[in-house]
């Protein structure tokens, strides 16, 4: 979505293989993708609107997007709210329900434990049939 709006602000052919463009057209394109606030392109597309420090509706790739990904979680978890404390708890954070999902040791719980008599039972069995 983002990417088709991109390649109408440029002008390039959308169906175009990035290994065919000229040279002018990747200046366009990444002169475009590093500016953090495009003209053109409406404020629902951006991935970081109504920035907490700014005030302002921006689009961030890269190392920058992860950075603030990261101090968004930080200062949830330093005023804790309840968002910042299920991210303390490593619990899930947006409501979902945690009785068969999100345990720590999911894959070493075992559901039953047979009893002495039972493995032995099963081993006689498996002998009989050989």
């Amino acid at each position: 979505m983002i990417a088709n709006a991109y390649c109408k602000l440029t002008g390039t052919n959308p169906t175009k293989k990035v290994g065919d463009l000229s040279e002018a057209e990747v200046q366009k394109l990444d002169l475009l993708i590093r500016s953090k606030n495009p003209e053109g392109i409406p404020s629902w597309m951006l991935n970081r609107r109504n920035d907490l420090e700014t005030g302002k509706d921006t689009h961030l790739t890269g190392a920058d997007l992860t950075f603030s990904h990261e101090s968004d979680i930080r200062m949830l978890k330093k005023i804790k709210c309840y968002r910042g404390i299920r991210h303390i708890q490593n619990a899930p954070v947006r409501g979902q329900r945690t009785r068969s999902n999100f345990r720590k040791n999911k894959g070493k719980v075992a559901s039953v434990k047979r009893s002495v008599v039972a493995k032995a039972a099963a081993a006689e069995k498996a002998k009989e049939k050989k």
